[in-house]
């Protein structure tokens, strides 16, 4: 099986650096002897996915599994980790960086930020995962996605899983995709692996964060 992952640090990192667990990727490769084609990149957005991390070409592995970040962040080709925090923090200098900087002061539009991340993620169901061969299997997942308990997007293509991430992480940088110990990533890794083994596209799974069944 061949396993791509495309979206943020939620689904960038394969290893851990503690031998007491495995990542919830890891766990993947273990379970379906899987290789993995593809992990995020730390801080991007929505149209790096597009942009930058898709194949190319219609070869796409067997499983996609997407975790959509928020709506805020910038695409830039040549740095692919642009949001608000990063454009502030003082370490990160020069003319792009600069002007990221002042796009958050002075033009961003936090109303008018989410109704393009709206039409944009509507855009990529409609008229780019339709395009993906039957047998590719589409899993969708959110770093973030909840605002006033709903979702930005309801997916009509692939297994949609709920809740966000950020539900289960504690948010701390230093632990591979946000998420630190055995508990926390063999829950994500169950949720996967119950929308791979059962897949139905147009479904949501709307998951319980209960660490006792482990």
């Amino acid at each position: 099986m061949r396993i791509g992952l495309f979206g943020d640090s939620f689904c960038a990192m394969v290893e851990s650096k503690d031998p007491t667990y495995q990542t919830y990727i890891k766990k993947l490769i273990v379970e379906y002897n899987a290789t993995i084609t593809n992990t995020g990149i730390p801080g991007s957005s929505v149209g790096d996915i597009v942009m930058m991390q898709l194949p190319k070409s219609h070869f796409l592995p067997d499983v996609c599994i997407f975790v959509w970040t928020d709506s805020p962040r910038l695409f830039n080709r040549e740095i692919r980790n642009i949001n608000h925090a990063s454009a502030e923090c003082r370490t990160n200098t020069g003319q792009i960086w600069s002007a990221a900087s002042s796009y958050y002061k002075y033009l961003y539009d936090s109303q008018f930020t989410t109704l393009q991340f709206k039409a944009l993620l509507e855009y990529i169901d409609t008229h780019i995962l339709t395009t993906f061969p039957k047998s590719t299997k589409i899993i969708h997942l959110w770093s973030y996605g909840e605002q006033d308990k709903t979702y930005i997007h309801n997916w009509k293509n692939g297994v949609e899983i709920r809740p966000a991430l950020i539900n289960v992480s504690d948010g701390n940088t230093a632990f591979p995709n946000h998420l630190a110990g055995e508990l926390k990533n063999t829950l994500v890794f169950d949720w996967i692996k119950e929308a791979i083994d059962n897949y139905a596209s147009g479904t949501l799974l709307t998951k319980e964060i209960n660490y006792e069944q482990h």
